[in-house]
């Protein structure tokens, strides 16, 4: 499990998670497993989990999420938001349009108030377009309103965000499809490799946010589509 599989031979190597979206739901409760009492060394039904996820990943997949870590970890509160938002709160925000890009998958994805526009988010999996192409086709679909706000936060994030004049290419870009606008601005900030979690440790630690949980018995009465009611 981990990094322990490169150390031994001719073993086949699974990956829970493609383009992310899980695919493999043993593989994923087995690296939970190990990521609880291996890597942190805490008993899950001790601590309420705070759960990221993509913004394109099916509903279904939210509800399996919920149902192992509360029936097989015994988790006393659970709660799911998407990297991009979390990523957005990281730096203060609740209006931008995020670019995530690493982990075997790049998305655009618009956000105002604090309200996903999930029927745009543009995922580069799927869609076959590199990162600057899919904000703008993410941003025509923001309200005249809230352009301009979004269009002055543009947030890059993941791993690959962190390559050489990456946030100067988004930035270009997007200029040259708004030439109207001279308020563009990419925003890379230094946590950006892992913005989605420093978002999430916010979040969490906010004492309004205390009421947010999916309690353990709140799902027993009903079941895991209270989960995406909720969250989502």
């Amino acid at each position: 499990m981990g990094n322990d599989v490169f150390q031994v031979q001719n073993l086949t190597q699974k990956k829970p998670i493609r383009h992310g979206i899980v695919v493999d739901w043993d593989a994923m409760e087995r690296l939970w497993h190990h990521i609880f009492y291996n890597e942190l060394r805490v008993a899950p039904d001790d601590h309420p989990i705070m759960l990221t996820d993509a913004p394109f990943s099916p509903t279904t997949n939210r509800e399996k999420a919920t149902e192992i870590l509360f029936e097989a970890f015994g988790a006393p509160a659970l709660h799911m938001a998407t990297t991009a938002l979390l990523s957005l709160y990281s730096c203060g925000m609740t209006s931008g349009l995020v670019i995530g890009s690493g982990a075997g998958v790049s998305y655009t994805c618009p956000i105002q108030e604090g309200k996903e526009l999930l029927s745009e988010v543009r995922n580069f999996a799927m869609d076959y377009r590199l990162p600057d192409a899919m904000a703008t086709d993410s941003l025509q679909k923001v309200g005249p309103m809230y352009r301009p706000l979004v269009l002055s936060r543009v947030l890059v994030c993941g791993d690959t965000s962190k390559l050489p004049g990456f946030p100067e290419r988004i930035q270009a870009e997007l200029r040259a499809s708004n030439p109207g606008n001279n308020k563009v601005k990419v925003l890379a900030a230094p946590h950006r490799k892992i913005s989605s979690w420093v978002g999430g440790s916010i979040l969490t630690s906010l004492k309004g946010f205390q009421s947010l949980w999916l309690k353990k018995e709140d799902y027993l009465e009903k079941d895991a589509c209270l989960a995406h009611c909720k969250f989502f």
